[in-house]
């Protein structure tokens, strides 16, 4: 995707793909908004250089990081791996090609605007042009609260299953909300073509 803006009354952010010098920034504002080490630097160093991965930084009027937005090209069995359902799940819903929206982050001052909505939308936007016919993402549960429910509903995502603490493998995350290894379930959202991709 190439550069694109988002206007509000707050000023016009910029939304562009992420530079490999600046994953320690990207990893600084995952470890923030989605836990500590779930990305690690060399992770979102090579994303920045693939070309099938999209990891894209958002800056504010005055030029200063306000979040970030990661998503690709998947197939079910990697679906099924990250989140411990199964590729029947993800290929009930649609034969692909398939979409994943991997990681969505504001930093606090920025949450509650609508940026989050307008960034998936953009991202919505461009995997449809590469020919995908779904999107699923894996949304963390903290507690009782999907954090990003009201914003993947609003971009017309719908609900398809829970998953039991999809990260407690992942030994190395301290998670947000846990305090250390992740015990938090997860719910899948979906969005196919009949939703308006």
């Amino acid at each position: 995707m190439e550069k694109k803006t988002i206007r509000l009354s707050e000023g016009l952010f910029t939304l562009r793909p992420m530079k490999k010098e600046e994953a320690a920034l990207a990893k600084q504002m995952c470890d923030l908004c989605v836990g500590k080490n779930l990305y690690s630097l060399d992770t979102l160093e090579a994303a920045a250089e693939d070309p099938y991965k999209r990891f894209l930084l958002l800056f504010d009027p005055k030029g200063q990081a306000a979040g970030y937005i990661y998503y690709y090209p998947d197939t079910a069995e990697a679906f099924a791996k990250a989140s411990g359902a199964t590729p029947e799940a993800f290929t009930a819903v649609s034969n692909g090609p398939f979409g994943k929206l991997q990681s969505l982050g504001l930093l606090p001052p920025y949450r509650g605007w609508g940026l989050a909505a307008s960034m998936l939308r953009l991202a919505l936007e461009d995997l449809s042009g590469e020919g995908v016919e779904a999107v699923f993402a894996l949304c963390w549960k903290t507690g009782d609260v999907v954090p990003l429910k009201q914003t993947v509903e609003a971009c017309g995502f719908r609900f398809l299953r829970k998953v039991s603490h999809p990260w407690y493998d992942d030994a190395e995350l301290i998670c947000p909300y846990c305090g250390g290894r992740c015990v938090c379930d997860a719910e899948i959202y979906f969005y196919t073509k009949e939703n308006g991709l």
